[in-house]
């Protein structure tokens, strides 16, 4: 087990990272957001699952990035880039 900043232990199994992008059905996102806010609100899976509905995880990749800024686009050729040189180098 791991010591967390705050002094707690936690179990590395139970711990996963997650990504965007989220994926729902645009009724099911439009009618969790008539819901009343909650600040445990945090993203849409956050308050889909609050109105009942499940959400689940699936595999992807590290580099399967969100790309909603102008950084987001500098970072992204950067690791295009990157591949791009590796591949050439096989």
């Amino acid at each position: 087990m791991k010591w967390r900043s705050s002094g707690r232990k936690r179990r590395e199994s139970r711990h996963r990272t997650s990504r965007t992008a989220a994926g729902f059905r645009a009724d099911i996102l439009r009618g969790a957001y008539g819901a009343e806010y909650r600040a445990e609100f945090t993203d849409d899976a956050s308050v889909v699952e609050a109105a009942g509905h499940g959400v689940f995880l699936a595999r992807g990749e590290r580099g399967n990035l969100k790309i909603t800024t102008a950084e987001d686009f500098i970072l992204a050729e950067a690791l295009l880039a990157a591949r791009e040189e590796g591949t050439e180098r096989e």
